[in-house]
């Protein structure tokens, strides 16, 4: 793969570019860092960078990245670090060397993500050759090294923190100013069905009783007709008094406002009573539909204004999965709060002309059948011979209806619905336990992510060391095997099936052992919130879901078990900080 000579490369986690750290401009000791920054025409100046070829035959295929803005070549910061900086004078092809300058340039399957950009030529990642790892952006809420380029990854990440578009420089630089995410003014439909472009299904009320009642889920796999008819799936769009092209959104079926489902949450449900404009307020309704271009749909991000956040589908296999979040800061690459809009009114239209058109042919089934002999034999005699010439005219219309119309035979088993067998319906149990942990929300979420090691030194007594069988232990797809000292359960293994770090929510799916001689399938998910007031530590969520329980089964040992788990490596957490 040749790249250009001369490149911008934008981050296909967050639309931003990666550029110098000015000298001048540098906080906290990130001098010569690479980060990201919002494109502007008076720092593009700082994103440029020269692509050269490796001049090794045994390096064929990898490159140097050198920044224009210093002259200096991307490699590691140190022989101790793995931050990526533009600091070194001279190339470096020895790859046993920790200043090896050689970066192996690897395209990204155009399944895993979604790109807009015309401008871009490429989208990939890049393999630091020393480390043999992937050089990512580096994500920590509040950290000032957070989005500056770090070699920390040695596999590909799902959130494409490590993928990159590569434009060439030119294209950029004749208009002084990087594109922008299209804004066209364009109206919403009165009455609008929504599609998620991510899963394909549409966007209905939860009706049904429970945890989930009154929320918005991408649930409905309905075909398009189908989806318009449903009294669920209907949704009404009211501009707001503020204007700005800000809009409402009321659910027609229960007709309530879309809003926070409350002050602690961010997700949307349908149970505001009337619209509420101030956006100081969880409870305000407004959200900013933002129009992706399109050629063949109207396609549309909304944008909840008091969270300043895109609603997008919440992708996990909790209970919670396909519900509508206001999650996500910049727009999601994978497409989770993309929506295809559907005007109501003109399907309807549009049946109403079909049914017109079928309403003005004759319809000749009922007053046929009156006038015509009931028996076979005589609707036998009426037919044309073959052989003899017949005016088309003189054939009965819609011969079709008027058979499926008739009484059939008796005895005709090949017209006579066969009894089908009784499907096996799925039953879901789920259950979850708060707790209120003493540690901060990073630290906690940070032993989650570790728990594999965690949970061996905190609870030595219950858990053997637990073995990485594939992936890294803490990414998407990555499964572990865990063996217990002490209990019933001799091993398990399970996969992280979820994980958002900006949310700091991970679902792992069991795939042997363990709950499965109790269940069908067993899903947990554990979720780390700030507490409601500032004041230390954070709110931790255990919850499970189930199928098919089987009977015998003690349901309050294993909520016991799981509060007793995280309370013991809450306060391993704590003596090993007194301790440091």
């Amino acid at each position: 793969m040749k790249l250009p000579k001369y490149v911008v490369l934008k981050s296909m986690y967050n639309n931003k570019y990666l550029s110098y750290r000015d000298e001048e401009a540098g906080e906290d000791g990130q001098d010569g860092f690479i980060h990201l920054s919002d494109p502007d025409a008076t720092t593009l100046r700082y994103s440029k960078f020269e692509v050269m070829e490796s001049k090794s035959n045994a390096e064929k295929g990898s490159v140097h990245l050198k920044c224009s803005f210093n002259n200096k070549y991307l490699a590691r910061q140190s022989p101790t670090s793995w931050w990526i900086t533009a600091s070194t004078d001279h190339i470096q092809e020895d790859r046993s060397e920790w200043s090896c300058t050689l970066f192996k340039p690897v395209l990204v399957d155009s399944d895993d993500y979604y790109n807009d950009d015309e401008k871009s030529t490429a989208v990939v990642r890049f393999h630091h050759v020393e480390l043999n790892h992937f050089a990512c952006v580096f994500q920590s809420d509040g950290s000032p090294f957070s989005d500056c380029l770090y070699a920390g990854r040695d596999s590909p990440n799902l959130n494409l923190f490590d993928a990159f578009s590569v434009i060439k420089w030119e294209s950029l630089s004749q208009t002084g100013n990087p594109k922008r995410a299209n804004k066209k003014k364009q109206v919403l439909p009165k009455f609008v069905v929504i599609k998620s472009r991510y899963n394909r299904k549409y966007l209905r009320y939860r009706n049904e009783e429970g945890e989930q009642h009154g929320f918005l889920q991408f649930s409905l796999e309905d075909d398009k007709d189908a989806a318009v008819a449903n009294r669920y799936a209907k949704f009404e769009v009211e501009k707001a008094k503020s204007g700005n092209g800000l809009v409402h959104l009321k659910c027609c079926h229960n007709k309530k406002y879309l809003a926070r489902s409350d002050s602690t949450k961010w997700w949307i449900s349908a149970g505001a009573d009337e619209v509420d404009e101030d956006d100081s307020k969880w409870s305000c309704t407004l959200f900013e539909p933002v129009f992706v271009d399109d050629s063949t749909a109207t396609m549309v991000r909304f944008r909840h204004v008091q969270l300043g956040r895109y609603a997008c589908l919440f992708n996990s296999d909790s209970s919670f999965g396909e519900c509508l979040y206001a999650g996500w800061k910049d727009p999601n690459p994978n497409l989770l709060d993309v929506c295809t809009i559907i005007d109501w009114g003109k399907v309807q239209q549009e049946d109403e002309d079909d049914h017109g058109d079928e309403d003005a042919k004759p319809k000749p089934v009922k007053n046929q059948e009156n006038a015509k002999p009931k028996p076979a034999k005589n609707q036998e005699d009426a037919k044309p011979k073959p052989g003899k010439n017949q005016d088309e005219d003189a054939k009965p219309e819609a011969e079709t209806n008027q058979e499926e119309a008739k009484p059939k035979p008796a005895g005709n088993k090949q017209e006579d619905p066969k009894p089908q067998p009784p499907q096996k319906r799925e039953v879901n149990e789920s259950d979850q336990v708060e707790f209120t942990a003493i540690s901060s929300q990073d630290t906690f979420w940070g032993a989650v992510f570790a728990s594999t090691k965690i949970l061996p030194n905190a609870l030595p007594k219950r858990y053997k060391p637990i073995h990485i069988m594939r992936g890294d232990g803490f990414s998407q797809g990555s499964i572990r095997e865990i063996s217990f000292i002490q209990g019933d359960v001799e091993k398990l293994q399970e996969k992280i099936a979820y994980v958002d770090h900006e949310n700091k929510t991970i679902t792992w799916s069991l795939i042997q052992g363990g709950m499965l001689t109790h269940y069908d399938t067993f899903k947990i998910t554990i979720s780390v919130y700030p507490k409601k007031r500032r004041d230390r530590g954070c709110s931790v969520n255990w919850s499970y879901v189930g199928t098919n329980p089987k009977p015998g089964f003690d349901k309050d040992a294993l909520m016991k078990l799981f509060t007793e788990t995280l309370k013991t490596v809450d306060d391993y957490l704590e003596t090993n900080a007194a301790r440091d």
